[in-house]
């Protein structure tokens, strides 16, 4: 796999790293990794334990948004604490391109 992005962002003591990843094989697909410590909630994901690919890697960007949020929305804490962060911005273009 090759990185085709990486976006760190720190908030106080949270933190977020999103990196997208570009597959290797003959098609263009994309996939990604999130390591998340949001308060006391801590979680990853790494692209061995992501079965899908995704067209481009703006879809893999709102994946990787879609499984943040899908991760904190049972914890108020961490959920408040992941409305603070750019990443989610996903679909604003000017603030998080997806090239």
């Amino acid at each position: 796999m090759t990185l085709i992005e990486r976006k760190d962002e720190v908030r106080g003591k949270n933190e977020i790293i999103l990196a997208v990843y570009k597959v290797e094989d003959d098609t263009e697909k994309y996939t990604y990794s999130i390591q998340c410590k949001l308060c006391r909630f801590v979680r990853a994901v790494f692209p061995h334990q992501i079965a899908d690919t995704y067209p481009t890697p703006c879809a893999a960007k709102k994946a990787a948004v879609s499984k943040l949020r899908q991760w904190t929305q049972h914890n108020r804490s961490a959920k408040e604490h992941l409305a603070a962060f750019d990443l989610l911005s996903v679909d604003q273009l000017e603030l998080f391109p997806c090239g």
